[in-house]
């Protein structure tokens, strides 16, 4: 299994649907570059994309904690990980991919949309847009990462687990969703 991630341009032509959750966040911005936490009310992202959002903890030395693990994400992936630090949910490929994305928007301080692939040697693919936004509690600090994002499946059914599919639990070592233990 191979996991990798690339910058895509900032056009929304990959998913168009995130386009509506940049505008959301635009909003709660104002008139500055990046809204601070007390601005944000993630109910009002579109409905259809709070459940494949999350927010990140930004902490002082530069690792990351999951505040906010949306239901859609959990069931993709049969897993659960609010509360649990960056290295703790996620391992191998998938954890240096997500750190990268997150470590991009952190220092640059600006909205970031990413692919990330996650594919099978048969060729099964999860296809992950992410767009990953800053926020900030502190001047010229950014505290906290939403990501919002879109999935694809190609060569996995709808009604196929995407956790059963890709052996989850060797990728993830939070709790999974569908047993409720470790």
């Amino acid at each position: 299994m191979s996991v990798y991630g690339e910058t895509l341009p900032d056009d929304f032509s990959a998913s168009p649907k995130l386009e509506a959750a940049w505008k959301v966040w635009k909003k709660w911005c104002g008139g500055r570059s990046v809204p601070t936490w007390a601005d944000v009310d993630l109910m009002l992202l579109p409905p259809k994309l709070l459940p494949f959002a999350t927010v990140m903890d930004v902490l002082d030395d530069g690792r990351y904690r999951y505040r906010f693990w949306g239901t859609g994400i959990a069931n993709a992936y049969e897993v659960e990980v609010t509360g649990k630090l960056l290295e703790e949910a996620f391992g191998g490929e998938f954890f240096g991919v997500t750190k990268r994305q997150l470590d991009s928007v952190v220092e640059s301080g600006e909205p970031q949309l990413y692919r990330t692939i996650i594919e099978k040697p048969s060729g099964a693919r999860l296809i992950k847009i992410n767009l990953r936004l800053p926020v900030m509690d502190m001047p010229d600090q950014i505290t906290k990462v939403i990501t919002v994002s879109t999935l694809e499946r190609v060569g996995i059914h709808d009604y196929e687990s995407v956790g059963e599919i890709w052996g989850t639990s060797k990728l993830v070592a939070g709790q999974r969703v569908n047993d409720g233990g470790a």
